[in-house]
């Protein structure tokens, strides 16, 4: 059972991660794009951007449920550890390991791939949020652009260059 948890915890966390690192990337791509149409006399944003808070909410979630399945399972993949070697274990290779899964990893393929990713995990995501969007917060505040803001900064965007291009841009639109 734990390693079915440990398995489901994995792929939550890295898919999840993934999807919201993708279409943060990609939504920032067609910010800028839709800057320009709209710059140029051109049609509106793409219709999903107005949706991507709810798109990030889900894939947050998803992230979340994985960090929480998989500190469910690590209690059991740890048992025949004790005091020290447990602090080990868990400093280690347990802190690293989602780390790296869980926040590098995913921002790495956002930056190789994004636009692919985003293409691949929207149809996913979709569905999810239509299940989880009652019981999610960001439903409430659809089409907000401050959310693409929110967003950038808890992915770590600098103010100075990519918030002062998308203050610009939801101050033009």
């Amino acid at each position: 059972m734990s390693t079915l948890l440990l398995v489901v915890g994995l792929i939550l966390t890295i898919g999840g991660a993934t999807a919201g690192a993708a279409l943060v990337a990609e939504g920032r791509r067609e910010l800028a794009r839709a800057a320009d149409r709209r710059l140029r006399g051109g049609a509106p944003p793409a219709h999903w951007l107005a949706d991507a808070e709810v798109y990030l909410s889900t894939a947050g979630a998803l992230t979340a449920l994985g960090v929480v399945l998989l500190g469910s399972a690590f209690p059991a993949v740890v048992t025949g550890f004790a005091g020290a070697a447990l602090a080990a274990v868990l400093v280690f290779v347990g802190m690293p390991a989602l780390i790296l899964i869980g926040y590098l990893a995913p921002r790495w393929v956002a930056r190789a791939a994004g636009g692919r990713t985003a293409a691949l995990t929207l149809p996913l995501i979709g569905p999810l949020t239509r299940v989880l969007g009652p019981v999610l917060p960001a439903a409430r505040h659809r089409g907000d652009p401050a959310a693409i803001v929110r967003e950038a900064l808890a992915s770590g965007a600098t103010v100075d260059r990519e918030l002062a291009l998308a203050g610009g841009v939801m101050t033009f639109a």
